[in-house]
């Protein structure tokens, strides 16, 4: 048995051993190596994860919005086809206010989406069936949108 003075044993635990660095070294290379797979791995899983759910919740939003597009659209054909009725009625087609406007009042009362309804006469002048209102004293016919309406013959 061979004893060894403790100075001697001290050299030699604290000098680096040619094994010992290259296995240090490589056990280092594996585990930085290991985490950045990991991290790279982790990162792409993420880009990819939060893409598919973007992707699905402009597919959904898309979806809400058509929907919506939809039922409004419906609506007003739907409103539109009722104005159309009103605007057919023989009564209308008279274009006297006097009666009309009893007309349009018992319409509005059978119609509850609506406010008030009116009349645009052939002279552009404005006709309401909101009571204290002038009736035939505005002309619209500065307003384009009332003057394509005109010429289109869109009744609503």
């Amino acid at each position: 048995m061979i004893f060894f003075s403790k100075k001697l044993q001290q050299q030699n635990l604290s000098e680096p051993q040619p094994k010992n660095l290259s296995r240090n070294f490589w056990v280092r290379i594996i585990i930085a190596s290991t985490t950045l797979v990991v991290s790279l791995t982790a990162y792409f899983s993420y880009q990819i994860v939060r893409n598919l759910i973007l992707d699905n919740l402009r597919t959904k939003a898309f979806l809400e919005v058509q929907k919506g597009v939809n039922e409004i659209d419906s609506w007003l054909s739907h409103k539109k086809a009722s104005l159309e009725a009103i605007a057919n009625n023989p009564i209308f087609r008279t274009m006297d206010w006097s009666k009309i406007k009893p007309y349009l009042q018992a319409e509005e009362k059978r119609l509850p989406d609506f406010m008030y309804l009116a009349m645009i006469d052939a002279d552009f002048f404005l006709y309401i069936t909101v009571e204290g209102e002038a009736n035939g004293v505005i002309n619209l016919k500065d307003r384009e949108h009332i003057r394509e309406a005109m010429n289109s013959g869109t009744t609503t």
